[in-house]
């Protein structure tokens, strides 16, 4: 029998009791090997299976408080929600069965006679692993388990429980008519990458001499944007233009894309990482005008001293920042600091002379659902509220998958590859890790040992990217797979969350580590 399960259902399971949880594990485990015609026949007793009346659900009891709804169609079960007795009596739970299946298990891409060449593949030692050599059945893999050191038991039933996992094709659904958007979205990457929403070419092609600060959360498009500011300043009006950014990863991700864009023009444009606020100050008396990108990076102090120059210049400025994606060497806890930050913020924006302010509000770079995840999981935690609020696309549910340990974070990451290999490039396909789960580097080593291409360069074009929050602002993938620890979000951690889930334009997958 093939088993469906919805979100409902695994949100359910993740908050059970662990004894009840294992029960649920077994469920999965024995429907699996029953036919859909001997279901009731082959059922265990203590399961109590029965229809419930005037609702489209059978029950199957897990223990005396908690039981399973579920559905039969044809050849698949459809596991809908794991409730308390009493909740499962209630008509909203028991007759509501217009949920989305956005998991299947079909038993059949992972067998336990498998399991001893997969371990092999990812490095074990045979003497680690030579318990499983002549396992042919469930039973015997479940009885090996328990001989085992937990981490290998914990890695096996991960590997084992999640190969079967199905993640849905990407469903884009449009929410108003861009044929321009539309055709991009078939396109590869890099195209995708020098995309500017039409909303934003005003701002691009302002005078030479505007000062405006552009705020915008994640998602709006600021970077683009400020590329092909440079662009329209330097190809179309041949002004000299300095580019700032607050680090160098950040700046060679915008310098390869402005090279490209900057192609026909024959004046100099300058980049700069600056150390010092007389760095800013020489620029600007250098070129006609200044685009910062991620300012929030810079000192409010260095504004304060670059307003006091630019008294003297007709040098104009366009300033993009987000507050949400403040870095800094803080605390995650050390909310006296960002708040301290915060607050020299405005004062430091309005010292700039005929600076206006401008806001933007379209998210065209993540999808509806990815963008409402991370307002839900982070909006009461960041620094500020998030502003982005006129998705443009849809393309499916944000799947989320817990881990209590290394090895099973390892198993859940290269069982969601291998699905996403059946719809995305390497290229497409970013990890973030941050807070106590398992490095980029413990991650990148143990992809590369089961023969996944990994980099953590941001612009390769062949391989998954493994990176931290820190590098990867700026940058977009496809598909990210975010690996996270502590639950309970400091401002640092969510800033660090925020920037992790925003880098997803279209598939968002989250591994939680507990503990």
């Amino acid at each position: 029998m093939k088993v469906a399960l919805t979100e409902s259902f695994l949100d359910d399971l993740t908050e059970l009791p662990v004894g009840i949880k294992h029960k649920g594990l077994e469920l999965l485990s024995a429907l699996r090997q029953i036919e859909p015609r001997n279901l009731r026949e082959q059922v265990l007793p203590g399961w109590r299976l029965h229809k419930l009346q005037s609702s489209p659900f059978i029950s199957l009891s897990l223990d005396m408080n908690y039981r399973v709804l579920a559905k039969i169609e044809g050849e698949t079960v459809f596991l809908y929600r794991a409730v308390k007795h009493s909740l499962a009596d209630s008509p909203k739970v028991n007759r509501n069965d217009a949920l989305e299946t956005p998991y299947s298990i079909t038993g059949d891409e992972v067998k336990p006679s498998d399991i001893y060449a997969i371990l092999g593949a990812t490095g074990f030692l045979k003497e680690q692993i030579q318990i499983f050599k002549d396992v042919q059945t469930e039973d015997d893999l479940l009885d090996k388990l328990g001989e085992l050191d937990s981490t290998i038991a914990d890695y096996v039933l991960a590997i084992y429980e999640t190969a079967g996992m199905v993640i849905p094709r990407t469903r884009f659904s449009f929410f108003q008519t861009d044929h321009e958007l539309e055709s991009l979205f078939e396109k590869n990457q890099y195209d995708w990458d020098l995309y500017l929403h039409p909303s934003q070419k005003y701002l691009a092609e302002l005078p030479v001499g505007t000062r405006v600060a552009v705020s915008g959360s994640a998602g709006t498009g600021k970077t683009v944007c400020a590329w092909y500011r440079l662009q329209h300043l330097a190809t179309h009006r041949e002004h000299k233009v300095g580019f700032v950014a607050p680090n160098k990863s950040a700046l060679e991700v915008s310098q390869e894309k402005i090279q490209k864009l900057l192609a026909a023009s024959n004046v100099d444009s300058y980049f700069l990482v600056p150390k010092e606020p007389e760095h800013l100050i020489q620029l600007a008396e250098s070129v006609e005008h200044i685009i910062i990108d991620e300012g929030q990076e810079i000192s409010p102090l260095w504004y304060k001293k670059l307003g006091e120059s630019l008294k003297n210049l007709t040098t104009g400025l366009t300033l993009f920042y987000d507050l949400n994606q403040l870095g800094g060497n803080y605390q995650t806890g050390d909310t006296k600091r960002y708040a301290h930050r915060l607050s020299d913020w405005s004062p430091a924006i309005t010292s700039i002379p005929k600076c206006n302010l401008i806001q933007f509000f379209i998210n065209y770079r993540n999808s509806k659902e990815i963008a409402e995840y991370y307002f839900q999981q982070l909006e009461a935690t960041l620094p500020n509220s998030i502003q982005s609020e006129i998705p443009v696309f849809s393309s499916g549910e944000v799947l989320k998958f817990e881990a209590r340990n290394d090895y099973q974070v390892y198993a859940t990451i290269e069982n969601i590859i291998r699905k996403l290999f059946k719809e995305y490039s390497n290229n497409e396909i970013g990890i973030v890790t941050s807070g106590s789960a398992p490095s980029a580097s413990a991650i990148q080593e143990h992809l590369e040992r089961i023969n996944i291409p990994t980099t953590t360069d941001l612009n390769s074009k062949d391989k998954i990217l493994v990176s931290v929050p820190s590098l990867i602002r700026g940058h977009e993938k496809k598909v990210i797979v975010v690996c996270k620890g502590e639950s309970k979000l400091k401002m640092g951690r969510a800033i660090e969350s925020y920037i992790a889930f925003s880098r997803a334009r279209e598939r968002l997958l989250v591994i939680e580590v507990q503990g």
